[in-house]
């Protein structure tokens, strides 16, 4: 039996590699924002909060990466587009959980086939949110799709 394994390691240097490309994009853009990387298993692995981000955008930025890895790595955007093809009962269960939200922002970190986590920066405009996610990706050398 074969098993999919990552070679990609969230280690310190790479989380810490994350977050500066994720909030140096931020400020570049004239925003400040909260970044929070989880590992597969949706497990909080790194955190931050940009000096003068809004209180909220700790846990929204929590909740965009939580909700990428426990959905199967679609990234929150996605996720509503998915939502729209599902029967009205389970469209409303998913939308009651405490975590899930389709805000921008939440983009997945695959290695291959295999999700190794996700990433949620949350404070500025979705599209900015959306970009520094993905500058956070690319700063660790991960394709936005990565598969």
């Amino acid at each position: 039996m074969t098993y999919l394994a990552s070679s990609l390691e969230l280690s310190t240097d790479a989380l810490n590699t994350m977050i500066r490309a994720a909030t140096d994009c931020a400020a570049a853009a004239g925003s400040t924002v909260s970044v929070h990387v989880v590992d597969s298993s949706a497990a909080s692995v790194a955190y931050l909060k940009m000096h003068g981000a809004h209180q909220g955008s700790g846990p929204l930025a929590h909740d965009k990466a939580w909700t990428t890895a426990s959905f199967g790595g679609r990234g929150t955007e996605e996720l509503g587009d998915w939502l729209a093809t599902v029967d009205q009962s389970t469209r409303d269960a998913i939308l009651r959980r405490p975590r899930f939200t389709i805000l921008p922002g939440g983009v997945p970190i695959w290695d291959g086939e295999v999700l190794v986590g996700a990433v949620g920066v949350s404070g500025g405009p979705g599209d900015v949110d959306v970009a520094c996610a993905r500058a956070a990706l690319r700063a660790i050398g991960v394709a936005e799709n990565g598969k």
